[in-house]
């Protein structure tokens, strides 16, 4: 049984998609799905096609991006330091002169330096705590506790990576400097206890085998529904990933088994929203699950709205715009029904006065029908930086990274972005205009573009996000094609 799920949007015949990598908003994707278009393949002069289909191509020269232009680069944590952090955080009170150490570290995969690996995480974990010091060598809970000694505490750090996550379990010890105490219990309890998982990133990968996005294979499962918009994550709080679909009148909540979508539980829209005054043509829609805490899911149509939906796919509160996932966490976009697009900058979704000190944020494009966004993570666990994508109607895309800018034609409505390979660069995953509609998947490091897969989808391409990694590590794409679910890892 493959279960996914994440932030993604798609757009219905025309749906707008959000896409962002995987971050605590669960890593989202937001992006605008549009129903298969048809005419040919964008092209991608900047890296040729193994394939006689073209893919898409910038077509203006790479230009300067201003400092106040669409969204200025925020650093993304490493996986190491989210773990880190949550453990410092964990132990406000810990002892001076504490000693870090682990065992040696597990993987469910091929691990080449583990022990660095081991000795980094400890690293970092040390570096968070006040006069802390690393082992650098793995050893056992008892080796650990003779080494640090009598006045010492201990950190024990057991690190484990599992199905794509990065698991850790800290035990805090504390000094033993009384002979007696130490006769009688030379290893007394731990006074706090701590687990904390992340999804690996490109600094964990370049410890483990590769990804060879060209061998990719696609799984399929029929949908009854008429999908608009998808996405990924961990919704319920399980630990495995389920997929979150729109149709055009309620909210899916499943998973994959075989070759049938399963629904886990939907909810229509009519229960928490009234149709819009003015809807669209072809309606656009989005997917956000937000994963700080309990989880929630942000879901959006122009046909209704925006609202957010508990854990129940219970409605705990709505907005007239559409939520779409951003770098910033989750935020708006203004519909335009004459447009059949979105208008002017992304703005908090609450009310004016309830907004606090949250600013609008820019897009690339004044007006666009398809957002996403990736914040990367390079293999030495600092930020690589952060790509966004926005696309207008008509075709045209726009890409940035930092500075560096580029315009690319003939984009299908379907984009999404991620590191599916997990090295440190973001690819471009995208629906093509023409007649014969394939998905494209693209690296883009801020110059030429390679093309990597190449897909046919004859049914046309109706929605598409990245989901966060689940079996064997990696991230892979999720799509909605005519009337059936693609799983593409």
């Amino acid at each position: 049984m493959t279960r996914s799920k994440g932030t993604g949007t798609a757009r219905a015949r025309r749906a707008l998609r959000m896409l962002s990598p995987f971050v605590p908003l669960s890593l989202f994707v937001l992006g605008a799905n549009a129903a298969p278009t048809r005419g040919t393949a964008p092209v991608t002069t900047a890296a040729p096609s193994s394939s006689s289909a073209r893919a898409p191509s910038p077509s203006a020269s790479t230009s300067s991006q201003p400092k106040n232009g669409p969204e200025a680069p925020r650093a993304k944590e490493s996986s190491i330091e989210r773990v880190a952090t949550e453990i410092a955080q964990s132990f406000p009170s810990a002892p001076q002169a504490l000693l870090v150490a682990g065992p040696a570290l597990r993987s469910d995969e091929p691990l080449s330096r583990a022990d660095e690996l081991l000795f980094r995480a400890l690293s970092v974990v040390s570096g968070k705590l006040p006069a802390a010091r690393a082992h650098r060598e793995p050893v056992t809970l008892a080796q650990a506790r003779a080494l640090a000694g009598r006045s010492g505490g201990l950190l024990f750090v057991d690190v484990s990576i599992d199905k794509g996550k990065l698991r850790v379990v800290t035990d805090l010890y504390p000094p033993v400097d009384n002979a007696w105490e130490r006769w009688k219990n030379p290893l007394p309890e731990p006074t706090g206890h701590r687990f904390v998982e992340v999804p690996i990133d490109a600094e964990i990968r370049s410890f483990l085998p590769p990804i060879m996005l060209e061998r990719a294979t696609v799984h399929r499962s029929r949908v009854e529904d008429d999908i608009n918009a998808i996405g990924c994550g961990d919704f319920d709080g399980d630990g495995g990933l389920d997929l979150v679909l729109l149709s055009e009148k309620r909210a899916i909540v499943g998973h994959a088994q075989g070759k049938k979508l399963i629904v886990d539980r939907s909810v229509p829209f009519s229960r928490s929203l009234s149709r819009a005054p003015v809807p669209f043509r072809e309606p656009l829609a989005s997917v956000v699950i937000e994963q700080r805490g309990a989880a929630r899911l942000w879901v959006g149509t122009t046909d209704y709205g925006g609202v957010l939906l508990d854990d129940a796919l219970e409605k705990a509160e709505a907005t007239t715009r559409i939520p779409i996932a951003t770098s910033r966490g989750v935020m708006c976009a203004t519909p335009n029904a004459q447009a059949s697009a979105f208008d002017g900058p992304l703005v908090p979704c609450r009310d004016a006065g309830e907004r606090g000190a949250q600013s609008d944020l820019a897009a690339p494009l004044p007006r666009f029908d398809a957002y996403a966004f990736a914040a990367l993570v390079g293999q030495s666990g600092s930020s690589n930086g952060l790509v966004v994508a926005a696309r207008e109607p008509g075709g045209k895309l726009r890409l940035t990274k930092g500075d560096v800018a580029v315009t690319v034609e003939g984009v299908g409505a379907e984009i999404a972005l991620g590191d599916l390979d997990q090295d440190g660069i973001a690819e471009l995953i995208t629906s093509s205009e023409g007649n014969d509609d394939a998905l494209h998947v693209q690296s883009w490091d801020g110059g030429a573009f390679r093309t990597r897969l190449r897909i046919p989808a004859p049914a046309g391409v109706r929605a598409v996000t990245v989901c966060p990694p689940e079996a064997h590590g990696a991230p892979f794409i999720a799509a909605v094609v005519g009337s059936e679910v693609w799983l593409v890892r």
